[in-house]
């Protein structure tokens, strides 16, 4: 390759880096000037932290979520290790009415030796199984009383698995939710194994009231959507409270929601023997004018608060006018079917019947919930309905979208606990997917009477006060067999498909492991790990220089800027950098400089056999490169046994071994190569490896 190609690759690599790393330079210093405001709480210390923030918090926030990240056992935090009681599944899952001595047997013998083994507990139950009820004439569907399409053992099992995954993945959505609902900034939840759940929680100094919140049951709803025109007026009254107090003090930086929200296809919840086609969002013409006056906040009117207003002034005005539902993007729709239309303007006018659909930013809905939260506010809330948010922002690839917002009945009109089962299907009439659900008798004849009492309305799924769906009820839905149709790809099908079973399935979640790091420890190992890597890279590089000499000295550069490129590729990633991982630097180093040892030695070699040092330095490298590759690419495939088969504080040395050994492999046998190229290119006729005297061409 041609050695200015190579300098211009290297060049477009340091700026991808610097760019990477740009984001953990800025949070640093905008930080650092943060925190400092921050710990001035005078009245002159609050105004100059408001205003820093207007001018700085969004670089600040950008910077904070590009930047590279410390782990827990740097910033300090709580660390908890959540299993699933997969024991319990399996004892649920089986016929009450089947259940004998032996399989109790069969269970005691599996609990006792789960406790001690990371073995997957499926195959500890056949095992036992095996063990203890075969030898008694017993089988697996003596137990299980599964509808399947194979009644064979070997069918129980693949639904026994399947129920075990489903379970692992519930448990792990509510923690999610939970966890996003309680603000917690950076958590990290990871499935470990068949039956495990981490939680890292950094900068968190209660770890009471988490473990209370991981612990806490779920509980799977359906509830109507109230959505109507009596909402409005409630919402109305809420804004008229607000003004008379003189509007929400709390926070007046965040802007309002914009109402021009790009809106999700609604759900329609339909029987199999109905048309399940999504077609809530089609246009009928006689509907698309009704609500343009209401919509109208703009008008000529001499009444007109707007008039002669500039745009800010309007939209302070709006502001000023509708304290709480400045912050809802509002659309209308006369009936089902019908079209959805913006409708902010429908506050403070007599609201037309029909269906009403509300959206909120990140930040809205931070401020409605304190808005919420207020007792003067919670008196004129009626206690028969809540508010409830969609567990999902509409864009899911995009976390700063708008979410839902729904008004639904307080009391829920159907548990989880009649769902029998649930499942993702493709509907053959349209190509999208399908969620079909199954109730038992005593939920299919409620079902039936919701259904038929609501039809042309909406019903929620809720689990743990998160909405996962609303679809329209289209029809009287007899027998239980529902499909739910309107999710977008497969993955959000299987979603809901999880938490409608999330109802059936009956695995208690566990806290087995809690470990709290305090931010004192973090900050004195981030400091100790800081001057181990700088001791490290130190001694490393004056022994280069030593040795080597001027070779020691084009190592050495090498070396930094594989530090460089490590912790940039980190940062692409949006990697996490733990005490292990800095362990991994720290080695990284010393394999770094053994590349370029190997490569030096070489060249050496060749220039005592009395080769020029052109001819030294290509053949070095060529000899050299085989050794080279074969070391860390093996030490590469460690690196990603440890990080497929290790979790926590092993994955995170792994993952920055695996980086530090393509760093090596870019400095130590591309960029070094480089180097020495354009120096013999000028006509340099001496380069000191150290040899006892430098050797001519």
């Amino acid at each position: 390759m041609n050695p200015r190609i190579r300098l211009i690759i290297i060049l477009l690599a340091i700026a991808g880096g610097a760019y990477y790393l740009w984001p953990t330079w800025q949070y640093a210093d905008l930080n650092d000037e943060r925190e400092a405001l921050e710990s001035d709480t005078s009245e002159a210390g609050r105004l100059a932290l408001a205003q820093w923030d207007s001018l700085h918090y969004d670089n600040w926030a950008e910077a904070r979520a590009n930047r590279i990240k410390l782990g827990l056992d740097l910033r300090g935090g709580v660390y908890f290790t959540m299993e699933v009681d997969i024991p319990a599944l399996l004892e649920e899952t089986a016929g009450a009415d089947l259940v004998d001595e032996t399989f109790e047997q069969v269970m005691a013998a599996v609990r006792e030796e789960a406790a001690l083994s990371d073995e997957p507990v499926l195959e500890i139950f056949t095992e036992k199984f095996d063990e203890i009820a075969r030898p008694a004439g017993k089988s697996l569907l003596d137990y299980y009383d599964f509808n399947l399409s194979d009644v064979s053992e070997e069918g129980v099992i693949d639904k026994l698995s399947t129920n075990i995954d489903d379970a692992v993945n519930q448990a792990r959505e509510v923690i999610t939710q939970r966890v996003n609902k309680y603000g917690l900034t950076e958590p990290s939840i990871q499935v470990q194994g068949t039956r495990r759940i981490i939680v890292e929680l950094p900068d968190e100094k209660n770890p009471e009231v988490v473990r209370e919140l991981l612990s806490k049951t779920a509980r799977l709803e359906f509830k109507l959507v109230r959505n109507d025109a009596e909402t409005i007026q409630l919402f109305a009254a809420i804004n008229e409270l607000l003004r008379e107090e003189g509007g929400d003090q709390d926070d007046d930086t965040t802007e309002p929601v914009e109402t021009t929200t790009e809106e999700p296809e609604d759900n329609d919840v339909a029987d199999n023997d109905t048309d399940t086609g999504n077609d809530s969002d089609s246009t009928d013409g006689s509907d698309s004018n009704d609500v343009a006056d209401v919509a109208d906040t703009t008008g000529d009117s001499v009444d007109d608060p707007y008039q002669g207003l500039t745009d800010e002034e309007q939209f302070e005005k709006y502001r000023e006018l509708n304290p709480f539902t400045s912050y809802i993007g509002t659309y209308y729709q006369q009936q089902y079917e019908g079209q959805r239309q913006p409708a902010d303007g429908v506050y403070g006018q007599v609201p037309p019947q029909g269906e009403y659909s509300f959206y909120v930013s990140p930040e809205s809905r931070a401020e409605i919930l304190k808005i919420l939260a207020r007792p003067d506010v919670q008196a004129i809330f009626p206690e028969n309905r809540q508010i409830a948010f969609s567990a999902y922002p509409v864009d899911p690839l995009d976390p700063q979208s708008a979410y839902e917002m729904n008004v639904l009945k307080s009391e829920a009109e159907l548990s989880g606990e009649v769902v029998t089962d649930a499942g993702p299907n493709i509907d053959p009439m349209t190509g999208r997917p399908v969620v079909s659900m199954a109730m038992n008798i005593t939920g299919a004849e409620m079902w039936s009477e919701i259904t038929g009492n609501n039809v042309h309305k909406r019903v929620a799924v809720v689990l743990d006060s998160s909405v996962y769906s609303a679809p329209w009820i289209q029809g009287q839905i007899d027998g239980g067999q529902t499909q739910i149709t309107g999710s977008n790809d497969a993955a959000e099908a299987d979603l809901l498909a999880t938490i409608l079973k999330s109802g059936v399935l009956k695995a208690p979640v566990k806290v087995i492991e809690e470990r709290v790091v305090g931010p004192s420890l973090g900050a004195d190992q981030i400091e100790r790990g800081i001057n181990a890597v700088l001791f490290a890279a130190i001694l490393v590089m004056i022994f280069m220089i030593i040795y080597y000499m001027f070779g020691g000295l084009v190592a050495d550069v090498a070396v930094m800027l594989n530090i460089f490129f490590t912790l940039a590729i980190l940062a692409a990633f949006q990697g996490t950098l733990t005490l292990p991982g800095i362990g991994a630097l720290v080695l990284t180093i010393g394999m770094a400089v053994d590349a370029n040892i190997l490569i030096y030695e070489r060249i050496r070699e060749e220039l005592a056999l009395g080769k020029s040092i052109r001819n030294a330095v290509q053949l070095g490298y060529e000899k050299a490169f085989s050794a080279i590759i074969d070391s860390n690419i093996t030490t590469f495939i460690t690196g990603v046994i440890l990080y497929v088969f290790g979790s926590g504080p092993i994955q995170g040395f792994a993952f920055m071994l695996m980086l530090g050994i393509v760093g090596t492999l870019f400095t130590a046998v591309f960029i070094t190569r480089v180097i020495f190229t354009f120096m013999l290119e000028r006509d340099i006729k001496t380069v000191n490896f150290g040899q006892p005297k430098s050797r001519t061409v």
